[in-house]
C-alpha cells in the first residue's frame, strides 16, 4: 500500500485507482458506524481519497498506509459530524413540538434522543485529547494502538486518557441524570 502511495504521489492515476479499490469499503464502513447515513458515508469516502491524491507526498511512512488514510477519513468525518449535529439541534427541537402519538414507541425514541443529547454534552466537556480518544475506541472501534498513532502519542496515554475520560463521563451523565430526577 505505500508503494501505492508513492506511485499516487507521482500523479499515478492507476495507483489510486488500485487503492480505492483496497480502502474505500473499510473508509466506507468506518464512516457508515458512525453516520448511519450512506450518502454521508459516501461522501467522507469521496472526500477522503480526493485528499489521499492531493496529500500522498505527506505520507512519510511513520504509520500503516492504512492507519494514515483512516486518519484522513477522521478528520473528513468529525468534520461532517460537526455540521451534522448543528442541522440535527435544529431538527429535533421541530420534531418535538410535533410529537402528537403517545405510544410506547415515541416515548423510548425521545429517552433515546435524550441519553444521546446528554452524551454529547458530557463528551463535549472533555479535554480534546480524551474527546477525541473516546470517540476513536469507543464510536469508531479503533484499537488503541491505531489511536495511539493517530494522536502521535504512547499507547499509555492513550490508556490514561481514556481511564480519565470514563470518570469524567460517568460524573458529568450522573449529575445530569440528578438534575432530571423529580
Amino acid at each position: 500500500m505505500e508503494d501505492l502511495l508513492r506511485r499516487i504521489a507521482g500523479r499515478d492515476e492507476a495507483a489510486l485507482e488500485q487503492l480505492y479499490r483496497q480502502m474505500a469499503p473499510r473508509v466506507y464502513a468506518f464512516a457508515q458506524r458512525r453516520l448511519e447515513n450512506s450518502a454521508g458515508a459516501d461522501e467522507v469516502v469521496s472526500e477522503t481519497f480526493f485528499e489521499v491524491w492531493r496529500q500522498a507526498d505527506k505520507f512519510r511512512g511513520e504509520a500503516q498506509a492504512s492507519t494514515w488514510i483512516l486518519g484522513i477519513a477522521r478528520h473528513k468525518l468529525l468534520d461532517k459530524l460537526r455540521k451534522l449535529s448543528r442541522q440535527e439541534l435544529t431538527e429535533w427541537d421541530e420534531e418535538a413540538l410535533q410529537i402528537a402519538d403517545p405510544a410506547p414507541e415515541t416515548f423510548e425514541r425521545i429517552a433515546a434522543r435524550q441519553r444521546a443529547e446528554h452524551i454529547a454534552h458530557c463528551l463535549g466537556n472533555l479535554p480534546p485529547a480524551q474527546r477525541e480518544c473516546m470517540h476513536l475506541v469507543f464510536f469508531e472501534g479503533l484499537a488503541l494502538a491505531d489511536v495511539a498513532t493517530l494522536q502521535q502519542c504512547p499507547e499509555n496515554t492513550v490508556k490514561t486518557r481514556l481511564f480519565h475520560a470514563r470518570r469524567k463521563m460517568r460524573d458529568c451523565l450522573e449529575r445530569r441524570l440528578e438534575k432530571e430526577s423529580p
